[in-house]
């Protein structure tokens, strides 16, 4: 408000020192009663913008110079519309040596709304300005809160993933099994169990690059079966492996398909069965062993009831014959062929038949 009121004087005192020293200028062309040098001058005055008309009156009050001024343009007659521009009628008295002598009348605009348009659209951008830095300031503190927020909120997800890797590697290590993960052509994680039936550290495992895993994994002739499991789900298989430190091996294992980090990823479970192994061949052994003696022991038995006959129809033939027989040494000798034969048996199942030498 005090600049619109300070203006407002300064535009009214400078249109009056304005039209003074117009005054000033027509003093002479008046007092001569010239009125044509003084036209171009006015008139290049009225074109100013702002004057609607200028008069030159002598001291009788006569019209001596009348100049008419541009007209007013659409903006212009809108404020005039409503009031916002005032046409204000200007008089000065015209003097030479203490006489009057005319009077100069000018028909002015008042168009001082410009400036307090321009003041006004100014203060606008000021306040447009300071509402744009508000808003800014209270962007950025939101983004602040929020990044802050998204970073307490990733600090607990890397928590949680943490103790969630770590329990997973507490679990894989007590359930006394192996546990590989494989993704990117290379193996990421390797539990002890695992390590130790290849004979090596898990560190070892994960420096593994490109296929030579193979050599390290198993022998040559198991060597699709291992990519098999590196790409795609199968199992459970067996194949061996040669580790470094310690004899041949066993190994059961199987594969499935996970999501670690985004990526699909491969699980590989690992048993070491070669004690199971050991076993199986040693039962299928003692079967075989088993079939032998029960078969062993079926001829046993067959061949005991022959010799049965054979020994008691001697028997009946060296009681029967004299013992001054010729015959009787024969008969003798039969009867102690049949005896040593009758061990045969005997010996056959105590060494294939573990049940029937208990029996017997």
């Amino acid at each position: 408000i005090i600049i619109f009121l300070a203006y407002e004087t300064h535009y009214s005192e400078k249109a009056h020192l304005q039209f003074a020293h117009h005054a000033s200028v027509i003093q002479n062309a008046l007092w001569n009663l010239d009125s044509e040098s003084p036209v171009g001058y006015l008139t290049l005055a009225a074109n100013s913008g702002e004057i609607k008309d200028i008069s030159v009156l002598d001291s009788e009050n006569n019209e001596f110079i009348h100049i008419k001024g541009p007209d007013i343009g659409f903006l212009d007659r809108f404020f005039q519309a409503i009031k916002l521009i005032n046409e204000e009628p200007y008089s000065i008295t015209i003097q030479r040596e203490n006489r009057d002598i005319g009077v100069l009348k000018i028909s002015h605009f008042h168009k001082s709304i410009y400036f307090h348009i321009n003041v006004l659209f100014c203060l606008l951008l000021c306040l447009a300005a300071y509402v744009f830095f508000l808003r800014t300031l209270e962007a950025k503190r939101t983004l602040e809160t929020r990044v802050s927020e998204r970073t307490e909120e990733l600090a607990k997800a890397i928590t949680a993933v943490q103790e969630n890797e770590e329990k997973f590697r507490a679990f894989s290590e007590q359930t006394g099994q192996g546990v590989m993960a494989w993704q990117d052509g290379n193996f990421f994680y390797c539990n002890s169990a695992a390590a130790n039936m290849f004979g090596v550290e898990a560190v070892d495992v994960v420096s593994w690059r490109n296929e030579e895993y193979l050599q390290n994994m198993c022998t040559a002739r198991h060597h699709d079966l291992v990519r098999r499991l590196v790409s795609e789900e199968i199992g459970p298989v067996a194949w061996t492996i040669e580790p470094v430190k310690g004899k041949p091996k066993w190994i059961e294992s199987f594969s499935r398909k996970i999501q670690f980090q985004g990526q699909e990823a491969q699980l590989l479970i690992l048993n070491d069965i070669t004690k199971r192994r050991l076993l199986e061949t040693e039962l299928r052994q003692r079967e075989k062993m088993d079939s032998i003696g029960e078969l062993a022991g079926g001829i046993a038995h067959d061949f005991n009831n022959m010799l049965g006959i054979i020994l008691g129809n001697t028997d009946i033939a060296i009681e029967e014959i004299p013992p001054t027989s010729l015959v009787q040494e024969h008969l003798e000798e039969i009867r102690r062929a049949s005896l040593r034969a009758s061990l045969l048996p005997r010996c056959a199942l105590h060494s294939a038949w573990p049940l029937q030498r208990a029996i017997l």
